[in-house]
């Protein structure tokens, strides 16, 4: 065995030996991580999912640390469940570099920088855009937040929100305005919804037995038929992605196949 190949065995051995004990060193960092999230929130955790659990301030929450090089960058997501009975869909999404818009989107809060920094599309508008006000907008900017989602449920269901984070939340000091955030939505969601516009009332039902249509009943039914509306679409851009992405994966195995069976025909 010559020198040369004894050094990069020596080489290759201690690469290995390093890789292992930072790994063991991660392993222990992330599972006490994750065990002091578990306790702040009075519920658990598991270091294998990278995940904890549990409630602040009565709200559900779930938070996972994400390593995983699907993603270019590690980042944390958080999840908290909404009250049942209240529609909400967003989609709000940092925009990146590639944006060719400036400014613009589907639902414009009227603030420039947020708007600059974010695409954001929501039904009910209305309950959106004071979600959206300069507590949240300022909350998520400092979080270098790169997606808020929620998605439609029934009104008998609650609604789950997701907020996804940069970077890995390991240590509880970190973490705690995010999941402060996101305990928060729940009563911020309530709040939106307590206020009510003006409007006339109309008669409404069966003929023969009226009722009375008040500005909150219309207000109601408007915001379900934008909820459904965005659902739709949002549901109807996925199928078209999908269809996309089968249609390319069609594309390069058929070119694929012609070219292997030219260069057979020309051999």
């Amino acid at each position: 065995m010559g020198r040369d190949t004894s050094f990069v065995i020596v080489l290759l051995s201690a690469t290995v030996a390093i890789l292992l004990v930072y790994g063991v060193w991660d392993h222990r960092r992330q599972r006490a991580a994750l065990a002091g999230l578990g306790r702040l929130l009075q519920g658990g955790s598991d270091v294998w999912s990278g995940t904890a659990w549990g409630q602040l301030h009565g709200v559900a929450l779930h938070l996972k640390l994400i390593t995983s090089t699907r993603y270019r960058v590690a980042r944390t997501e958080l999840q908290a469940t909404l009250p049942a009975g209240y529609g909400l869909v967003v989609v709000l999404q940092r925009r990146g570099p590639l944006d060719v818009e400036a400014v613009g989107g589907k639902l414009l809060t009227g603030d420039l920088d947020f708007d600059r920094s974010f695409r954001v599309e929501a039904a009910p508008v209305d309950i959106a855009l004071r979600l959206l006000d300069p507590t949240l907008r300022g909350a998520l900017t400092r979080l270098g937040a790169l997606r808020l989602t929620s998605a439609a449920a029934p009104s008998a269901e609650a609604t789950r929100v997701e907020l996804v984070l940069p970077g890995l939340l390991r240590e509880v000091e970190a973490a705690r305005p995010a999941l402060e955030l996101m305990a928060s939505l729940s009563a911020r969601v309530r709040e939106a919804y307590a206020v009510t516009g003006a409007g006339e009332a109309a008669t409404v039902g069966h003929p023969y037995r009226p009722m009375a249509m008040t500005p909150e009943l219309a207000h109601a039914d408007e915001r379900a038929r934008e909820v459904a509306a965005l659902a739709r679409r949002m549901a109807r851009r996925a199928a078209l992605r999908r269809i996309g992405t089968a249609a390319f994966l069609l594309f390069v195995a058929a070119a694929t196949a012609i070219i292997l069976l030219t260069d057979s025909t020309g051999r």
